[in-house]
């Protein structure tokens, strides 16, 4: 069987997993209890974007400017900040509560970081890479 080519969206490669699991209609919000164990926070009408929804939200987030969405380096809430020129949004849990790929420190396996209220303005990591992310979210 020929492998399935990798899908890019702002030139940054889509994990596999993830586009498997859209493939499979997985990729869908879990339980409330579930989303506030794995973001910390409670969510409002979470949303895990489609490969159409992804497209349609990143097509301007490469060239966000507003640090309101930025954050800010922050070593006690790593990363804290977000370059959006090396990342993928990939759902949200509500108005203004996106959480996306990060892919500066590793391109071929990036950490899973959200924008939440716990800590203004601060992007937080949530899982090391996507697998730990669906593992937590029980969508494996």
């Amino acid at each position: 069987m020929k492998p399935k080519p990798k899908i890019l969206l702002n030139g940054l490669p889509l994990p596999g997993q993830l586009v498997d699991l859209i493939d499979k209609d997985r990729w869908i919000a879990p339980g409330e209890e579930r989303i506030r164990t794995v973001f910390g926070e409670k969510p409002s009408r979470a949303t895990f974007y489609s490969l159409e929804d992804m497209q349609f939200e990143n097509d301007a987030w490469a060239t966000e400017t507003l640090l309101a969405y930025l954050g800010q380096a922050d070593v006690n809430f790593p990363p804290g900040d977000i370059d959006p020129r090396q990342s993928v949004l990939i759902g949200d849990l509500g108005h203004d509560l996106p959480f996306a790929l990060d892919y500066r420190d590793n391109a071929a396996d990036p950490r899973v970081v959200f924008l939440g209220t716990r800590v203004e303005n601060r992007w937080i990591t949530i899982a090391k890479n996507f697998a730990d992310l669906v593992s937590a979210l029980g969508l494996a």
